[in-house]
C-alpha cells in the first residue's frame, strides 16, 4: 500500500499475563505493527482512562485493527467502519470466520468482503488460507498485501503446507504475511528464508512461559530468516540417480532394493537428508564402485515429495523387474 516498515514482524496484543509484559514484549521485539480486536476492546468501553487502549497509545506502535470474532460479511464492514473510526486508521486486518473450532476463513465470502472494503478505501489486510486461486482472487479485488496461514490459529504446528505456501510465494507479486500456526521461531525463520515478508505473531509469545523472551527469540529469528533468503539460501532437497546392471542372477539386489522402498515408505526418510539416504543405499546395495553409481543433486524444495514418491515406486519396480 506505498508504506514502508522499520520490522518485519506483526505482534497480536492478546491473551498476555498482563499489560505490563504485553508492554515488555513489544518493547523487545519491536514490532512494525500492533493487531487489536475493536470487540475486544469494546469490553471495556474503549473508555480513555482503562483497558488495554490507552497502552497502545503510550507504546507509539501502528495499531492494526481486526475484524476478529466476525462471521458475516455485513459484520465483518460494520467492524471494520467501527474500528476505523475509533483508531483512526485506514488499515484492517480482515478476519471473516467461517468455522469456531478450527477458526477457519470463509472463504465463500472474504473475497466480496475484500472487495468491499477496499472500495471504501481501507487498507485492506486479508487472513486467508494457503490457497493459490482465493489469494489471487484477494489481488484481483484490490489487496495489496495477503496474509496466508501456516496452520490454524493457535495449533502452532508450524507450515503444515510447505508446498502450498512456497507455490504463493512463487505466483503471487504482493507482500505475503505469514499469519497463524507458527508456533516457534524456528516456523518464523524458515517461512523468511522462503521469501516471505513478515510474519504476524499472538498466541506463540502471549501463552509461552516468557512473553518477553519469546517475543525477543521471534524477532531475532525473523531477521535471521530474512537475511538469509537475501543471501540466497538454497532448500535443500536432493533427486537419487541410480543406476545398477539388470541381470538375473541379481535377485539379492531386487529384495534389498524392495526393502529400502519399505523403509523410506514405513520410516518416511526425510529427502532433506541426503546423507541419511546415501548411507541406506551403500548399505543396503554394497559398497563396490561398479555396482552402483549415486549422485546427490540439490534442487528446490518443492518438488521433494514428489521425487521421493518417484524413488519408491522406482525401486518397488526395478524389484519386480528382479524377481520377473
Amino acid at each position: 500500500y506505498g508504506e514502508t516498515f522499520a520490522s518485519r514482524l506483526l505482534l497480536g496484543t492478546a491473551r498476555y499475563p498482563s499489560p505490563q509484559v504485553l508492554e515488555n514484549a513489544v518493547t523487545r521485539a519491536q514490532p512494525c505493527m500492533l493487531t487489536a480486536s475493536l470487540r475486544r476492546q469494546g469490553a471495556g468501553g474503549l473508555d480513555p482512562s482503562q483497558g488495554i487502549w490507552p497502552l497502545l497509545q503510550k507504546m507509539q506502535v501502528p495499531v492494526l485493527p481486526n475484524t476478529a470474532g466476525c462471521h458475516s460479511l455485513q459484520e465483518a464492514i460494520t467492524t471494520a467502519e467501527m474500528a476505523r473510526e475509533v483508531f483512526n486508521t485506514p488499515w484492517i486486518k480482515l478476519e471473516l470466520i467461517g468455522d469456531d473450532y478450527t477458526l477457519q476463513p470463509d472463504t465463500l465470502n472474504l473475497v466480496s468482503a475484500a472487495e468491499q472494503l477496499v472500495k471504501s478505501g481501507f487498507k485492506v489486510l486479508p487472513y486467508t488460507t494457503d490457497d493459490l486461486v482465493l489469494c489471487q482472487r484477494l489481488v484481483d479485488v484490490g489487496c495489496q498485501a495477503v496474509m496466508p496461514w501456516a496452520a490454524p490459529i493457535g495449533t502452532g504446528k508450524g507450515p503444515i503446507n510447505p508446498y502450498a505456501l512456497r507455490t504463493l510465494r512463487e505466483r503471487l507479486n504482493v507482500p505475503l504475511i505469514v499469519d497463524a500456526g507458527l508456533g516457534l521461531p524456528s516456523h518464523a525463520c524458515q517461512v523468511m528464508e522462503w521469501g516471505f515478508d513478515a510474519v504476524l505473531l499472538n498466541t506463540a509469545v502471549a501463552l509461552s512461559q516468557d512473553p518477553v523472551a519469546m517475543a525477543g527469540a521471534f524477532a531475532d529469528a525473523v531477521r535471521a530468516g530474512r537475511s538469509a533468503f537475501l543471501a540466497g539460501a538454497r532448500r535443500r532437497s536432493v533427486l537419487i540417480r541410480l543406476k545398477f546392471q539388470l541381470k538375473k542372477e541379481n535377485q539379492r539386489r531386487g529384495n534389498l532394493l524392495r526393502e529400502l522402498g519399505e523403509k523410506a515408505w514405513e520410516r518416511d526418510i526425510p529427502v532433506r537428508d541426503s546423507d541419511l539416504i546415501r548411507t541406506e543405499l551403500t548399505r543396503l546395495l554394497g559398497k563396490k564402485k561398479n555396482d552402483k553409481h549415486i549422485t546427490i543433486i540439490t534442487l528446490n524444495e518443492n518438488i521433494q515429495s514428489l521425487l521421493i514418491s518417484h524413488l519408491i515406486k522406482y525401486i518397488l519396480h526395478m524389484s519386480d523387474v528382479y524377481h520377473s
